[in-house]
């Protein structure tokens, strides 16, 4: 893989991280997500405490993500944007959807 295709990866995980900062803040879903799980604050503060390195390890997930998502457009031969995001749309619907689903 060469050079120039490590900042895309790195962008794409950056964002899929930026998007889940979002989701999970207080701005969108933070208080129906604690409500819903039923966490207390002592949960929340152990979860707080331990959060640098839960972030740290979701950032690599994305890392992950990315370059197998990279790995297999190369070998389809897709090259666009467009062509990119089609096949992460359907790999998220046959694959992600369904764990989600059953979990």
């Amino acid at each position: 893989m060469s050079l120039g295709h490590y900042l895309p990866i790195f962008l794409a995980a950056l964002a899929a991280f930026l998007i889940g900062a979002v989701w999970y803040s207080p701005l969108l879903f933070a208080k129906a997500w604690v409500r819903v799980h039923g966490y207390t604050e002592e949960a929340l503060a152990a979860m707080r405490a331990k959060a640098s390195k839960t972030y740290a390890a979701s950032f690599v997930a994305f890392l992950v993500m990315a370059a197998v998502l990279h790995i297999i457009l190369s070998h389809l031969g897709v090259e666009s944007a467009h062509g990119g995001v089609a096949w992460g749309f359907h790999l998220w619907l046959g694959i992600a959807v369904p764990i989600g689903f059953t979990a």
